[in-house]
């Protein structure tokens, strides 16, 4: 089968991440693939050496150089199944097998809970040119189910190498003499870091020894700073920007403090259960495919910084808690959650469409 996955973003989240590793394990497991994305993305810049790429001035929301580049493509390297990883590039695509009648079977990952809002997003996903839906998690299915064919819908989580290999690195930012507590996360809204703030601020009033870091970038990093400055936590919290070797900065931490306020999945969550380093969450809809309270972490409400500061307190007090804690959640990785199991179930799904 020749696979063709379309990814429209040029940065470098969650969502690139997923699609590299997905796109590596296929190739050990023979799948042909392409990859369009556009020009200098850091995607397609990573997997140059991987596999084809195909690179194009990132579109708008409709563009005719992507859609004919799509039937171009298409037609030229035999593609059977075109792979979708974003909104933008299922527009593209929809309409490229509109227009020229391509015989290819289209799939598409959704990775955001936000609804499926407006006549023609909803058009896209109940269209017959739209052949199956990968939703990432529970919480992400049932989202889409109102919109969406229950047949239609298949859950298949994020993922992640459990065998990685990385440079050796050090970060002077680092207090060695101190517990350090992180929280890796796009500087949006929704990840709610003043939520994290406010935790670490109810934190220090009862321990000294902790230290916390805000490990990404984004356009809410000025307001966030100001927050910080305003609880007068400056000396407590560092912001360390975007880390691109974020696999060897990781093993670093001392726990993982989530404070999502919605969520498909929280594949960073995956990252500190490989490495056994316990997790204190929100209750954030796709969290919970991860997160059973007291089993593989602790869950609090959305926005409940007392809740928070409290469960993480109590992790880092009791080292038998974190043990089970970490032990259960490596266990739940392992069995579910890497890029072996997941890729496999992706070629199932493919070889079902092609079927």
């Amino acid at each position: 089968m020749n696979v063709l996955h379309i990814s429209t973003a040029k940065d470098w989240r969650g969502g690139e991440r997923q699609i590299y590793y997905l796109v590596k394990e296929l190739k050990k497991q023979n799948v042909k693939q392409y990859l369009m994305t556009p020009n200098n993305s850091e995607l397609g810049n990573r997997l140059s050496d991987v596999l084809p790429v195909v690179y194009i001035k990132k579109p708008s929301s409709f563009s005719i150089t992507w859609i004919k580049k799509i039937q171009k493509t298409c037609i030229e390297e035999g593609i059977d199944i075109i792979h979708i990883h974003d909104s933008k590039a299922q527009t593209q695509a929809f309409f490229a097998k509109k227009f020229y009648k391509l015989n290819v079977k289209i799939i598409v990952t959704r990775k955001v809970i936000f609804p499926v809002k407006g006549y023609f997003s909803k058009l896209k996903y109940q269209s017959p040119f739209i052949n199956k839906v990968v939703a990432i998690s529970s919480a992400v299915k049932t989202e889409l189910s109102s919109v969406v064919d229950q047949n239609k819908i298949e859950i298949i989580p994020d993922y992640i190498e459990h065998e990685k290999e990385y440079k050796n690195q050090t970060f002077p930012f680092l207090k060695e003499d101190k517990i350090n507590i992180a929280y890796v996360a796009a500087l949006t809204k929704e990840k709610d870091h003043i939520t994290f703030i406010k935790t670490a601020k109810e934190i220090l009033r009862y321990k000294n020894n902790v230290h916390f870091y805000i490990v990404g970038s984004g356009k809410l990093e000025e307001e966030i700073l100001n927050f910080i400055k305003e609880n007068n936590v400056q000396e407590n919290i560092t912001i360390t920007g975007f880390i691109k070797n974020i696999d060897a900065l990781i093993p670093n931490f001392d726990l993982l403090l989530f404070t999502s306020k919605t969520e498909g999945l929280g594949s960073t969550i995956l990252d500190f259960f490989l490495h056994k380093i316990p997790v204190v969450a929100t209750n954030s809809q796709g969290v919970l495919d991860l997160i059973k309270e007291d089993e593989t972490g602790l869950l609090c409400n959305v926005e409940d910084y007392d809740c928070l500061a409290r469960k993480t307190i109590k992790v880092l007090e009791d080292k038998e808690l974190e043990n089970k804690l970490t032990e259960k959640a490596y266990e739940l990785l392992i069995n579910n959650f890497t890029v072996e199991v997941c890729a496999k179930r992706y070629i199932s799904v493919y070889k079902e469409l092609l079927s």
